[in-house]
């Protein structure tokens, strides 16, 4: 049933990260509204959260339940790869590390944060997940003069 409800948000998340990135003028504030979106979704649905972080850790300790959650975890990192390609593509950038490297540091980081904020509320205010978001970018993307 968690895999179920899991894969429905998966699916609307993906959704409306296209949506956001196919929509706003810039790739960044396309981004920024989405860790707003993600932040306050954390805020205000903590338990679905902290059952999300129970059930991975159930998924770390049995194979076969982590061959079926890959699926839409797998899912949500093609989405940020393209996302990270089409960026890099319409800013003319180029990232210091691979897209793929990019798409499994990006999820962690919201990971963490999230589970942070389970713990300690009040030190991952909202705008926090944009604010790290774009700290992570600014270090990936490669500048465009040697250093």
């Amino acid at each position: 049933m968690m895999l179920a409800l899991i894969a429905a948000r998966a699916a609307q998340r993906q959704a409306e990260i296209e949506e956001l990135f196919e929509s706003a003028p810039d790739p960044r504030e396309a981004l920024v509204e989405f860790s707003r979106r993600y932040g306050r979704e954390v805020a205000t649905e903590r338990d679905w959260w902290t059952a999300v972080i129970e059930f991975m850790v159930v998924v770390g300790r049995d194979e076969e339940l982590r061959a079926r959650y890959s699926e839409h975890h797998d899912a949500t990192r093609k989405t940020t790869i393209a996302m990270a390609r089409r960026w890099m593509k319409e800013t003319g950038g180029r990232l210091e590390i691979s897209p793929e490297r990019l798409a499994t540091t990006v999820m962690a980081l919201n990971i963490g944060l999230t589970v942070e904020s389970l713990l300690a509320p009040s030190e991952v205010p909202r705008g926090l997940y944009a604010d790290a978001q774009l700290s992570l970018l600014r270090g990936a993307v490669a500048d465009r003069e040697p250093r």
